[in-house]
């Protein structure tokens, strides 16, 4: 949980303004535009926090090795990838969602088998 609000603290705020009140203008250019901009920065962002997360994931994984706190840091690392695979996997494509599924698969069955 510090990890994705530290992240979150440090990335820009991506605030949805296309407001639309009638019907019809869903369908308008102006909203499409609007909303066509608001995913394209969301994805940004989620790409963004997804790379940064895994990074840290992979260090305190890493680090497991070498301190004694080696199962906590384990558990850490696994919420981490889950947190940030959650939050990237409307966006990540097919080969991705496999790597991350295969990765998370292989650290939990090194720590069952520990």
């Amino acid at each position: 949980m510090m990890v994705s609000y530290g992240i979150n603290t440090v990335l820009p705020n991506i605030e949805y303004d296309c407001d639309c009140n009638e019907i019809d203008c869903y369908s308008s250019e102006e909203y499409e535009l609007c909303d066509e901009t608001y995913q394209s920065a969301q994805e940004s962002n989620s790409r963004t926090f997804f790379i940064v997360a895994l990074i840290i994931a992979t260090i305190a994984f890493t680090t497991s090795f070498f301190v004694p706190l080696q199962n906590h840091l384990v558990l850490s690392s696994i919420f981490t990838i889950l947190v940030a695979s959650l939050q990237y996997w409307e966006f990540a494509g097919d080969i991705i969602k496999f790597l991350l599924s295969a990765i998370s698969l292989a650290i939990l069955a090194y720590y069952l088998n520990k």
